[in-house]
């Protein structure tokens, strides 16, 4: 699947992570345009990716619940947009993040 890395937006700096944040991706082919792809690195080459989820509060199970938001039927495109993401946005926010953040 071709996708663009638009932009990666940090989060706060957590004790759990190396780093984490979101990207904004453009799927090219499908004409999509998704933010709040969340990314974290726990090592050194360990890096997550996560569709967009939220959480919301299920009176039936009487707790706070995560579903997705963006989701294809075919887990093979999921993994096809996963594995896009590990080989352009882990490079892309080492060139345009970690490596900028060194250098102040």
């Amino acid at each position: 699947m071709k996708i663009e890395i638009v932009e990666f937006y940090p989060h706060r700096p957590h004790k759990k992570y190396k780093l984490s944040g979101s990207l904004h991706i453009y799927l090219c082919d499908l004409d999509i345009d998704l933010r709040g792809v969340l990314v974290r690195n726990t090592k050194p080459d360990r890096w997550l990716f996560f569709l967009p989820t939220l959480k919301e509060y299920d009176p039936e199970e009487k707790k706070k619940i995560t579903f997705p938001v963006f989701n294809f039927t075919d887990r093979a495109k999921n993994r096809e947009i996963i594995d896009a993401l590990h080989k352009q946005g882990i490079p892309y926010i080492k060139e345009n993040f970690l490596k900028k953040r060194k250098e102040k």
